[in-house]
Parts: C-alpha cells; sequence; structure tokens
C-alpha cells in the first residue's frame, strides 16, 4: 500500500467515526485535568501542613 492511500483511509475514517472520536477527546481531556488537578492539590504544602487526612484521602480517590 502507499503512503497517499492509507492518508486517505484514515481521513475517511476520522470523518465517518467523528461522532465517537470528538467526545472521546474531550472527556479524556477532563480527566487528564482533574487528574493534574488532584495530584498538585496531594502536593500541596498548605494542604500538607493544616490537613493530615485530606491527601491520603485523595491519594485513594485518584487512584479510583
Amino acid at each position: 500500500m502507499t503512503l497517499q492511500l492509507i492518508l486517505k483511509l484514515v481521513k475517511r475514517n476520522f470523518i465517518a467515526l467523528k461522532s465517537l472520536f470528538i467526545p472521546f477527546v474531550v472527556t479524556a481531556s477532563i480527566m487528564l485535568g482533574l487528574e493534574y488537578i488532584i495530584t498538585s492539590i496531594i502536593n500541596n504544602d498548605y494542604i500538607l501542613e493544616r490537613h493530615k487526612d485530606l491527601p491520603s484521602l485523595l491519594k485513594f480517590v485518584n487512584a479510583i
């Protein structure tokens, strides 16, 4: 197969399945953002000093 044919097939598949790709990309982006927020809260010095149980709770939530 030539590269041009492969690119044509990929483009056609993306157009045909965009109703699946767009929600997947949006959902994956939101999940990655939430993961980053939870991880940054776990490592926050203010949270570590003032709330003893919150980092362990967030680690549990992050694992789920």
